[in-house]
C-alpha cells in the first residue's frame, strides 16, 4: 500500500492488515502521521486525537501487549445502534488488551460470530462493521435471535 500523503512508501497489505489497527490507533509516530494526513485529506482538524496519542507516555513505547490482534465487540452496542438507526462503530477502547467488558452495558466483550463462530479481523477487508466477514450474520445477537 502506498500512502504518499502520510509520507509512507510501499507496504505489504498483509502487514498492514496484521498491524494496521495498532498503527492507526496507537500513540506512536505512524498514528500521528496518519491522523495528520487524514486531517489534511478530509479537512477535519485534530483526527490524531481520536487515537491513543493523548496517552503516549503511559504505555510500552513499542506498543507490546496494548492492542488485540483480533476484533472484540459488545453485541448490545451493535443492537443499540441498529435500534436507534445510528452509526455502528467499534470504540477504540475495545481494541485494548486489558479491556474485557463494555463500559456502557457491563457485558463481556466477544470475539466470535454467534452464527458461525468465526473470529473477526480487527481491520476486515470487506463487509460493514457489525456483520460477520465469513457468514454475513449480524454480530449483535449474542447467539440468540
Amino acid at each position: 500500500m502506498v500512502n504518499p500523503e502520510a509520507g509512507f512508501g510501499v507496504a505489504r497489505n498483509s502487514l498492514f492488515s496484521k498491524y494496521g489497527l495498532s498503527v492507526l490507533n496507537s500513540y506512536r509516530n505512524h498514528a500521528k502521521k496518519y491522523g495528520e494526513a487524514l486531517s489534511r485529506l478530509t479537512g477535519m482538524k485534530g483526527l490524531e486525537q481520536h487515537t491513543m496519542m493523548p496517552f503516549r507516555g503511559l504505555f510500552d513505547s513499542m506498543g507490546k501487549g496494548v492492542f488485540r490482534q483480533e476484533k472484540h465487540w459488545c453485541p448490545e452496542c451493535y443492537l443499540d445502534a441498529m435500534r436507534q438507526s445510528t452509526l455502528v462503530y467499534d470504540p477504540l477502547v475495545f481494541s485494548l488488551m486489558e479491556v474485557k467488558s463494555c463500559p456502557v452495558h457491563q457485558l463481556a466483550l466477544v470475539s466470535q460470530c454467534p452464527d458461525c463462530g468465526a473470529t473477526q479481523q480487527a481491520l476486515p477487508s470487506s463487509r460493514k462493521i457489525g456483520w460477520c466477514t465469513r457468514c454475513g450474520g449480524f454480530l449483535g445477537y449474542m447467539g440468540v435471535k
